[in-house]
């Protein structure tokens, strides 16, 4: 009878120790899963100020480029103008000098 008193005592211990070590890993468990949600919480949040960063980056990129883009038109216009103008004036001194040489060969 002791030694079922003993077995019952020891079984009654091992009981109490695995509510224990339920409880225990219940507790555990649920403070990962919190930490889990505030980790992916987190990490949704900077992945938001990427996104957020990217496009401020890639908007300003837009507009830079396009700012370029209409100064090098510009430009262009500009020198094509300068161009046409120098040319302009080449042929009329051309005009001029032949002009002038049909002039002197009438005298």
């Amino acid at each position: 009878q002791l030694l079922e008193q003993q077995k019952h005592e020891r079984d009654k211990v091992l009981r109490e120790q695995l509510e224990c070590s339920r409880a225990s890993f219940h507790r555990e468990r649920e403070e990962l899963v919190q930490k889990g949600i505030c980790i992916e919480k987190d990490l949704q949040e900077k992945l938001n100020v990427l996104r957020r960063t990217f496009d401020d980056d890639r908007r300003d990129m837009e507009r830079r480029f396009q700012e370029e883009f209409v100064r090098l038109g510009e430009q262009h216009s500009s020198e094509k103008e300068g161009l046409r103008t120098a040319l302009l004036e080449k042929h009329q001194i051309q005009l001029q000098e032949e002009r002038c040489e049909r002039e002197i060969g009438r005298a």
